[in-house]
């Protein structure tokens, strides 16, 4: 019996810490996602995910640096989901972006081409440009690839360039 009690307390303490923390989350959140409904549905994760593996904690961590390691690989692990939808969609504002002028009766037919040579692409220069077709900023494909900044642009760019040169009207 006493041991459920001390159970119960430690849990309580947990929970409190977990309040307190609440605001704090939502500002470490804001580095990951910009609008605030997504950043109440990563913190809602957070919490609920760090109330699902409480046995795991230990009183002693950093209860901060815990919840972050929580939320960044919830983060990472929602645009991954996210990529791999977005791999089998098609891209037609890649083509539009691209100055490609097409009337809609051919834009399936462009959209198709372009996804042809997206998939094409080695899977980093891929996933990065479908991410940042998809609206991700390169801060946010940074932190889910784990790749730096600047690489993440340079793919981007590469893969932008390589779909204009196909696309562009002078192409041959």
């Amino acid at each position: 019996m006493e041991k459920q009690i001390d159970s119960f307390t430690e849990r309580k303490s947990f929970e409190e810490l977990l309040l307190a923390e609440v605001r704090g989350l939502k500002s470490m959140a804001r580095h990951f996602v910009n609008e605030n409904d997504e950043i109440e549905d990563l913190v809602q994760d957070t919490l609920l995910k760090a109330l699902r593996f409480y046995e795991k904690f230990c009183m002693e961590t950093d209860i901060r640096k815990w919840l972050y390691t929580i939320m960044r690989n919830t983060f990472i692990n929602r645009v991954k989901r996210t990529s791999r939808v977005m791999e089998h969609h098609t891209h037609i504002e890649i083509a539009s972006r691209n100055s490609c002028s097409v009337s809609t009766v051919f834009s399936k037919f462009i959209s198709d081409d372009v996804h042809r040579v997206i998939n094409s692409f080695p899977y980093p220069l891929r996933q990065a440009i479908t991410m940042y077709s998809a609206g991700y900023k390169y801060r946010e494909i940074s932190l889910a690839t784990a790749q730096p900044i600047g690489t993440v642009k340079t793919r981007v760019r590469t893969a932008r360039l390589i779909l204009e040169k196909k696309f562009s009207p002078t192409a041959h």
